[in-house]
């Protein structure tokens, strides 16, 4: 969740009609529990960024300090500061240092300019909301939007985080029971980007199964064809004394000597290109880049593969021990 900008463990959201009584009756007992370690009031207002519609996020700490996930860049710190998420970045042609003309959306006679910051990573806070679209602003930030004559609407969300060593389930069902029916109790859900994305999470496993056993057939395919290259010089050899053990061997040899050879410049290039890959989708996508480079898995494939490349060496070996030393001789 963290990756995808969830920096909290809990997201509390009053559903009820006394929505601002409702909520201080949650998050004034947690404020002096020591399991959380803190507690902000959470606002996300649609405000459109250089006429173009987004969802907000704005954070009131009211104990301890939530920060956002920021990608490059700073968090905002005065009012007329804001950070926003990569792809709305993209669509307002928009760059750290630049100023953007906000405006909440309901309260469309108030333009005000501000000046971006960072680039920060938003958990969609709705079905329609997307990964890398948004804008966060200070609280002073928000205020600065709304006319003296526009009175807000009371708070009605609050996120917490969960102090470290904390029996995580044991805290979330106190929370739910203090909640009551009135105020829904949220934990991290998966954007709809990320679960698009897991629908086809097999489909890299399905291509490299493909790829490794058009590899295999490419593997044997150069083996045949040079046992019948060199039928000569195995020929050669068996008149010399090579046994059969000692043919197969050879072809064995061959085919671990290319493999090897095939891992040495693979497995780095591999390594590099799909970090490099990953790290352009995570950006396009607007979450947090950490690639991670499993090495017990990477070096499992070196002897997996050695040993594909000996059981199919087999099949050019029986081919070589087939081939009779007169007649490749017969030439001499």
């Amino acid at each position: 969740p963290r990756l995808y900008g969830w920096n909290w463990d809990v997201h509390l959201i009053n559903n009820s009609s006394d929505r601002g009584r409702n909520l201080a009756s949650v998050t004034q007992p947690l404020l002096s529990d020591p399991r959380v370690e803190a507690v902000a009031v959470l606002t996300s207002p649609p405000i459109t960024v250089n006429n173009i519609s987004v969802f907000s996020v704005t954070l009131d700490d009211l104990k301890g300090h939530i920060s956002p996930i920021i990608l490059s860049g700073r968090a905002p710190q005065s009012a007329d500061e804001v950070v926003l998420g990569a792809k709305t970045m993209r669509d307002t042609h928009a760059h750290i240092g630049s100023p953007v003309d906000l405006s909440i959306t309901v309260v469309r006679n108030l333009h005000v300019s501000k000046r971006i910051v960072g680039t920060v990573i938003l958990p969609p806070e709705a079905d329609a909301a997307r990964l890398g679209v948004g804008v966060m602003l200070t609280a002073s930030g928000l205020q600065s939007l709304i006319p003296p004559e526009v009175r807000p609407p009371p708070n009605s969300e609050a996120i917490l985080r969960f102090s470290p060593g904390t029996d995580r389930a044991q805290l979330l069902a106190d929370v739910r029971e203090l909640s009551g029916p009135g105020v829904g109790v949220y934990t991290p859900t998966a954007p709809s980007d990320l679960v698009n994305f897991g629908h086809v999470q097999n489909l890299p496993f399905i291509l490299a199964g493909l790829l490794a056993a058009l590899a295999l057939a490419t593997l044997a395919h150069t083996l045949v064809s040079s046992v019948r290259r060199r039928a000569r010089d195995l020929a050669v050899l068996r008149t010399l004394g090579f046994v059969p053990r000692q043919v197969r061997e050879t072809v064995a040899w061959q085919a671990t000597t290319f493999v090897s050879v095939a891992l040495l410049v693979g497995l780095p290039i591999g390594i590099a290109a799909a970090r490099l890959l990953w790290i352009a989708f995570a950006d396009q996508l607007g979450t947090l880049p950490e690639p991670i480079t499993p090495p017990l898995p990477l070096l499992l494939i070196v002897p997996a593969a050695v040993i594909a490349a000996n059981v199919v060496a087999r099949v050019p070996g029986f081919v070589a021990l087939r081939a009779a030393p007169a007649r490749a001789l017969r030439s001499e």
